[in-house]
């Protein structure tokens, strides 16, 4: 990566133009206006000369009356220089040579000047009333220093402007390229498959501190999702294992064995596929809620009557294995689901409680109404899950070890999880000391429309 290709040191080249030319024209103009204002102050001071050499008097303004008052002033001011002609151009008095009479301002050569090329004055000139001409003038050494010095001043400026800009940018891109290569190299990393490595973070929180963070839980996030599939991965090949290697075993026998045991050896393989079914079939559908995003379809659904009309699936099931279940539904809790979605969220949680709890065990449900939020709880007095396993309930095809003898896929929870998470919910899992209290908060209907 090159260093003028950078994007950094192109806008400085480009900033470094546009200042350079803005200070130019800023120090030009100041330049200009300073030199406006001190050309008006000679002239002014040269106006006030030939006023003073008319004198008081109302006199006529000729030679006759200018003469002593101009070879006085030429004999006192050294700082002016004075030229008082008569008409036909013979010096009467001053320090000038003669000029021709011209009246206004004018810059001249005095040829009499010691210096190699004359000295340039600036200066006045009057014509007077018997055809003489009176002229009063000052060096041009102060108007000459002024325009060199801003011409210097231009210069100095435009330098120091190219060496700042320039040299900043060639900074700003060293500095910007050891950050890029750095992060380069993070990423051929990531590329060769290594998804722990992060991308720096400087302390100086700048854009680029800010993009990578943003990077790195996107990274972080990649890799719970990698991890996951890989623990997928292993899980679907653990629970199919069993399932297909009876079923095999049970072909083999129906293959070699007597016809008689050939029913009952199919009717098993059957079960055995069956229960491979259930596992793709639950991994499809929990697959479709993740991927719905369109939340159009959710209605107004009363989350106490659902839990009713799936209370009445398990009635029977719970009398059978003797779980007595507790109820306490606070009356009309609208909330904006899907009603068979939700009827199977909580479906999945019954069935766990009462597939992965002993007889006699207590199932208590609530449903309550808090701020604008509703929350269903659905807790047992049950063993219960070590509180390091609770995180792990929610994953797919996790299963305790005392649960792998009991039917299931290991998806419930998962499914139930991916069905609130749809809803705009939070699904919980908690140590109800003793047993387990899953807690799913849905938000409250609201009738304006979701996009």
């Amino acid at each position: 990566m090159k260093i003028n290709n950078m994007s950094a040191v192109r806008l400085a080249y480009i900033f470094t133009l546009l200042f350079l030319l803005l200070g130019t024209c800023v120090t030009v103009s100041l330049g200009y206006e300073m030199r406006a204002i001190f050309m008006r102050q000679i002239n002014e001071n040269l106006a006030s000369e030939v006023t003073e050499a008319y004198g008081e008097s109302m006199e006529p303004h000729d030679v006759a009356h200018l003469a002593p008052n101009v070879k006085m002033f030429t004999l006192t001011d050294r700082e002016y220089r004075y030229l008082l002609q008569d008409n036909q151009g013979h010096v009467i008095a001053g320090n000038l040579a003669p000029l021709s009479p011209l009246a206004g301002f004018r810059s001249i050569e005095d040829t009499r000047s010691d210096t190699e090329h004359g000295q340039r004055l600036y200066g006045l000139g009057i014509k007077l009333v018997d055809g003489g001409y009176y002229f009063v003038a000052h060096d041009t050494a102060l108007i000459d220093t002024l325009r060199s010095r801003v011409l210097e001043i231009a210069l100095v400026g435009c330098a120091a402007f190219l060496l700042c800009g320039l040299g900043g940018g060639v900074l700003m891109g060293v500095l910007l390229r050891r950050r890029l290569v750095v992060i380069g190299q993070t990423l051929q990393d990531i590329k060769r498959g290594d998804l722990t490595v992060r991308l720096p973070v400087a302390s100086g929180r700048d854009e680029l501190d800010d993009l990578c963070e943003m990077f790195n839980d996107v990274l972080k996030q990649n890799e719970s999702l990698v991890e996951k599939i890989r623990q997928v991965s292993n899980n679907i090949a653990h629970d199919m294992r069993t399932p297909l290697t009876r079923l095999r075993h049970r072909l083999q026998r129906v293959a070699s064995g007597p016809q008689d045991d050939a029913r009952s050896e199919a009717q098993l393989a059957i079960g055995d596929l069956d229960v491979s079914l259930e596992i793709f079939s639950s991994l499809l559908h929990l697959a479709e809620i993740e991927s719905i995003r369109d939340l159009s379809a959710l209605a107004c659904v009363n989350l106490s009557d659902e839990v009713v009309k799936c209370l009445e699936i398990f009635e029977s099931t719970a009398e059978d294995s003797h779980h007595r279940i507790q109820t306490s539904l606070a009356p009309s809790i609208m909330v904006r689901a899907d009603a068979v979605l939700l009827q199977q969220l909580i479906c999945n949680i019954l069935d766990n409680a009462l597939i992965h709890t002993p007889s006699g065990t207590v199932i208590s449900i609530s449903v309550i109404k808090v701020g604008d939020q509703a929350k269903l709880c659905i807790a047992d007095n049950g063993p219960g899950v070590p509180s390091d396993l609770l995180p792990k309930l929610s994953e797919r095809f996790f299963r305790l070890d005392r649960s792998r003898s009991t039917p299931g896929t290991g998806l419930g929870i998962s499914l139930a999880n991916a069905i609130t998470e749809h809803l705009g919910g939070v699904f919980a899992l908690e140590d109800n000391e003793p047993g387990l209290r899953v807690l799913i908060t849905l938000p409250l209907f609201d009738p304006s429309p979701i996009n």
